[in-house]
């Protein structure tokens, strides 16, 4: 096997770890060995002769019969029909409800699958602008944490079960006394939830009964960044953004900025360019065409030179004349090339650009972003909404509850006591306050320092509503009825206005009278039944004035942030891509789902570049105190290229203490290391070992390993128009013939995937998709550890180039469904069998475990299943299992179906509404229904009109392996990059 060079630009070399590209010993033993013990390093490879091949075999057979311990067998449960079944619910035939909700820092609107009145699977809702049909990992994995057994059950007085007719009871007294005295102490520290219901009831709170009260917002992800029609940006420069993975309306954004990088036609088709400057990477990054790797405190002095240069080629910044000119005092010197070129291509593309910048840059640097938006006609708006009830800072209440001013805090589903910097002390003055109430869904941190603790009802069990980024103001409608005795935000606050309980759905239905035109009964079914309404909310899409004076004189008053060095690094917090701020650590799916760049599982770490670690002497695994202000934490060390040098990243939402059995001991808390003024970008940082101690990290970037094969394969947009076939010409093979009798796949349902690499862009929402759908395991660090993750499918990361300044690409990979399956010529038992409609499909009745299947498969994508995982499960965790699907006993093998069930639904529905043919879109599997970019496609492969056909008709179509004749149903379309000629030399 050869890889052929294109006669134009050659493929730089693919690599997934730096053990893999210096070909290392420990590379060598994680791609020898399927599965490892817990330290790499220290297997020994043996080799096992005929003779004792044979004698463990007969040993084995022998005790196939035996009852052993380990041996299991299905209990037996007994279910009971419906006495009297309700007249609109059919058993076993699944109904689709639209809500809307607010996640990661978006609102998304969702379809929800409801099997039997049990919510078992997100989708998303295709007529929400915000969604566009698809979701993101965080909001599949909403569902596991809906049955989360260790969601608190009843309110909790000083940690003891109590009542809320008790609650009840105390609060009327204790409410009415601080009404007395007109709220004076009452201090209230709310999320932010874009619900307007929320935030009116707050404000009629405030102002009906505590006029006084200090009302703190308290959320990672508050605060709206710039709305970016990316469908209209020909060349985009993202400035520490990482707005396709862990920020803003980043599903929509992914949909509008994949949708211009899909490459049809080799001679007219266009693709825009992005331009990325940051410390780490990120999903953006990972995405772009070229990407500077700064420390983040560089990257606002980039974008000043950015600015100075545009205005030196002739932009006109009008009234922010003043702010570019006290930038440009602060611009970065030494990136005259990459600076100028960018600037050139912006001022090339006025109208058809934009600048992102990101939110832990500093004010100053997001106005000059806006200022740059505003001179070029870029794109972009900034949402402007109404001023909500906010009216304090958590750093003001931390000082008050330090003199003891503070009488009550009430928490409305924040956990401050977990995240607030060190500096204020937060959790040690909390406990000053006479009296705090905390509203959550887990007995978390800030729980356990309250009297009363009050379980928070799930958005799949409550009413409520949200106002999206553009103005799209939809219904939160409930899917189930409390699994506990928990109450929304809305039904707690309406209770504490009123002093009478009022339903969720009261209080919203109150809100949405005003928007009816006419009959409000028959708009308030369709909003329900469309999950939006057509009527805009209060936020204003117009630029609005920008003080750019305010902000010259901030450019001006900035100190120039210090370089980073090896004695003095800077180091780099990012809200994690998995578990955000923490809100999702008890969450097993999120915690086991791979990294997108650093493929850790179950931790964080220390991200240092190559050559950091090595002028600090530091290698993988390291166990290390990282200190910063007065604040220090141990970290085990993670290399990982493409982070700047001298810096350290390290990913928020980990070390928790409190809030269930998941998340304890996974990973450390940072948040001891911001500072008020520095929550992000925090200068002088040291590092130190930690003794001689190592710290396994449970990554997953040298499991299933290719042989050193690279699979995904890249070029350039010219290379494309000179050669468009040049991705299926890389891999050389003499002709093809096959000793099996090739299937007769012709006729009926064929089907058939695509996977566009120039769109995926690795967020992992398929990978949390197809685990809802298809009851995947959680197996925990140890297993991981040991190369034993059941996901079915896997997203591969990929370097590129040089590991000093590398690009990413990423490619998802499950079963192939290949014509010629290797692993079905070789099962013993016929349990992986070939369907009639090009299936490889999985018998588990007949499955004994052999694993000669997953020996002979040259994609690593079946997983066997060691253990019973899901053996002795909570009743309430039960609940999300999807009916469809089999749920698995140990010892059989797995692996994607296509989504079987979902095909066969489709086809009976096709029956049963027409001619049996199932048209092109009404059979897709979980993977792709979930992927934000819509890079999977699936469809009929007989269906000459389909889109899966008009795909892998592309000229960048390609074959994995094409060389062993398997004929795999997945193909892919090779990535692009669209670089500038003026660059191009820099990759």
């Amino acid at each position: 096997m050869t890889m052929k060079k294109s006669d134009s630009t050659p493929m730089k070399p693919l690599w997934r770890s730096l053990d893999e590209l210096e070909q290392s010993a420990r590379a060598a033993v994680a791609r020898d060995n399927e599965f490892l013990s817990e330290d790499p390093t220290e297997i020994e490879v043996t080799r096992v002769g005929r003779r004792k091949f044979l004698g463990v075999m007969g040993a084995s057979t022998a005790l196939a019969g035996v009852s052993l311990p380990g041996c299991v067998r299905k209990p037996k449960e007994r279910i009971l029909p419906y006495a009297q079944r309700p007249e609109d619910l059919v058993p076993g035939e699944p109904r689709f409800f639209a809500t809307t909700a607010r996640i990661g820092g978006t609102v998304l609107g969702l379809l929800v699958e409801s099997q039997d009145g049990r919510p078992t699977k997100i989708e998303g809702n295709p007529d929400h602008p915000m969604s566009l049909g698809a979701t993101s990992a965080w909001a599949q994995a909403e569902v596991l944490g809906l049955y989360d057994p260790e969601r608190t059950r009843t309110p909790l007085l000083n940690g003891k079960k109590s009542s809320w007719d008790k609650f009840e009871g105390f609060a009327r007294e204790h409410f009415a006394g601080l009404e007395k005295g007109m709220g004076q102490g009452l201090w209230i520290v709310a999320r932010e939830q874009d619900s307007p219901t929320r935030d009116a009831l707050l404000q009629e709170l405030v102002d009906r009964r505590f006029p006084k009260a200090r009302v703190v917002l308290h959320d990672e992800t508050a605060g709206q960044p710039p709305l970016v029609d990316f469908g209209k940006a020909d060349v985009l420069l993202s400035v520490d953004a990482d707005f396709l993975g862990s920020e803003g309306d980043a599903v929509r954004n992914a949909r509008l900025f994949a949708d211009r990088r899909r490459v049809e036609d080799a001679k007219n088709d266009t693709m825009n360019r992005l331009y990325a400057v940051e410390p780490a990477f990120t999903v953006t990054g990972g995405q772009a065409d070229h990407r500077l790797c700064l420390p983040a405190s560089q990257a606002g002095a980039l974008l000043a030179a950015v600015a100075g240069a545009l205005q030196k080629l002739g932009l006109d910044f009008a009234g922010a004349g003043d702010l570019v000119k006290a930038a440009a005092a602060r611009a970065i010197k030494g990136q005259d090339r990459w600076v100028k070129a960018v600037a050139k291509d912006l001022l090339a593309n006025k109208g058809k650009c934009a600048v992102v910048v990101g939110k832990r840059q500093p004010a100053h640097v997001q106005t000059l972003g806006d200022a740059i938006n505003t001179a070029l006609g870029a794109p972009v708006s900034r949402p402007r909404r109404a001023p909500g009830p906010f009216n304090a800072t958590l750093a003001e209440l931390a000082g008050d509850l330090g003199t003891r001013k503070v009488d009550t805090v009430l928490v409305l589903g924040a956990n401050p006591a977990y995240d607030a910097p060190l500096e204020l002390k937060f959790a040690h003055n909390l406990q000053k306050a006479k009296v705090v109430i905390h509203l959550g869904s887990h007995a978390d941190e800030t729980a356990a320092l309250s009297r009363w603790h009050l379980p928070e009802s799930h958005f799949l069990e409550c009413w409520g509503d949200h106002l999206a980024a553009d103005g799209t103001r939809s219904i939160q409608q409930p899917l189930i009825a409390p699994l506990f005795a928990s109450r929304s935000e809305v039904e707690l606050l309406g209770w504490l206005s009123t002093g009478k309980r009022v339903r969720g759905y009261e209080l919203v239905r109150a809100r949405f009278k005003a928007l009816a035109s006419a009959d409000f009964e028959a708009a308030w079914r369709k909003w329900l039944h469309d999950g939006l309404v057509k009527e805009r909310g209060d936020v204003n899409l117009a630029d609005g004035a920008v003080d750019f004076g305010a902000q010259a004189k901030a450019w001006s008053a900035a100190r120039a942030a210090p370089v980073p060095s090896k004695e003095s690094l800077e180091l780099n917090l990012q809200p994690c891509a998995k578990l955000l701020d923490g809100r999702y650590a008890n969450n097993g799916w999120l915690q086991e789902l791979p990294h997108p760049v650093s493929k850790l599982t179950w931790d964080n770490a220390a991200w240092l570049s190559p050559a950091t670690a090595a002028a600090l002497g530091l290698k993988e695994f390291d166990r290390i105190k990282l200190a910063a202000g007065k604040g220090a934490v141990e970290l085990a060390v993670a290399i990982v290229p493409g982070t700047a040098d001298n810096t350290v990243t390290v990913q928020l939402g980990y070390g928790r203490s409190a809030g269930g059995e998941v998340l304890l001991g996974a990973g450390a808390n940072p948040a001891n290391l911001r500072t008020v003024t520095a929550p992000y970008i925090v200068p002088g940082a040291k590092i130190e070992r930690a003794g001689k101690r190592r710290t396994l990290l449970a990554s997953t970037q040298d499991h299933w390993s290719m042989e050193g094969r690279p699979l995904a394969r890249a070029g350039t947009l010219d290379q494309y128009r000179k050669d468009p076939e040049f991705a299926d010409k890389m891999q050389e093979h003499p002709p093809l013939e096959s000793i099996w009798t090739e299937p007769n796949e012709k006729g009926g349902h064929q089907w058939g995937m695509s996977i566009d690499l120039n769109a995926c862009n690795g967020c992992n929402a398929c990978v949390v998709a197809c685990q809802a759908e298809n009851n995947i395991p959680v197996v925990g660090k140890k297993r991981v550890l040991e190369g034993r993750e059941m996901h079915w499918i896997r997203i591969d990361r990929y370097f590129e180039g040089d590991a000093a300044d590398p690009g990413m690409v990423v490619q998802p990979m499950s079963c192939h469904h290949c014509a010629l399956a290797p692993c079905e010529s070789v099962c013993p038992v016929a349990a992986t069998v070939h369907s009639p409609e090009g299936l490889n499909d999985m018998a588990y009745n007949r499955c004994i475990g052999t694993r000669y299947c997953a020996n002979n498969c040259p994609y690593k994508v079946r997983r066997f299943n060691f253990f019973q995982f899901n053996g002795d499960i909570d009743p309430v965790s039960k609940l999300q299992k999807n009916p469809d699907v089999t749920v698995r006993f140990r010892g059989v093998m797995e692996k994607c179906t296509y989504c079987v069930q979902r095909i066969n639904g489709a086809k009976i529905a096709a029956k049963r509404d027409g001619d049996g043919q199932v048209r092109d879109g009404a059979a897709e599997p979980a993977c792709a229904q979930a992927c934000p970019p819509k890079a999977i496609t699936f469809g009929n492969l007989n269906d000459k009109e389909s889109q899966v056909v008009r795909r892998k008709s592309e000229p960048r179509n390609y074959t994995l392996l094409s060389e062993l004749n398997n004929k795999p149903r997945t193909t892919y379309l090779a990535r692009l990059r669209n670089p500038n000629p003026e660059l191009e030399n820099r990759g």
